[in-house]
């Protein structure tokens, strides 16, 4: 199992390109997170099995969050259950130690 996060910025091409450079893997999703660094906890989480709607839901979300504190991340997963594992700060609410961390393209 390979997942690819990406910190995204919010231009909306280069969203664009890493969406599409992320669904190149056939047997996963795409799923996207609006994380409140400061109150510890998911504001929005979105699975998409389509590029087109995980790209729409994207640049949406940077929109709408642009000027805040407010982390959006996308990642590339079999499932759910693979993501909170492999980045289980984002999935541990309120915890206070639970230090999220900028994520850079690959």
């Amino acid at each position: 199992m390979r997942l690819s996060p990406v910190r995204l910025q919010a231009s909306g091409s280069e969203s664009a390109h890493t969406f599409k450079a992320m669904n190149e893997q056939t047997d996963t999703h795409s799923f996207l997170i609006a994380f409140d660094p400061i109150a510890q906890e998911i504001v929005e989480c979105h699975e998409f099995s389509a590029d087109e709607e995980a790209e729409a839901a994207l640049l949406d979300a940077e929109r709408k969050h642009r000027g805040t504190d407010i982390q959006v991340v996308s990642f590339q997963a079999a499932s759910i259950d693979d993501l909170k594992r492999t980045h289980p700060h984002y999935f541990e609410q309120g915890k206070t130690d639970a230090t999220p961390f900028p994520l850079v393209g690959v």
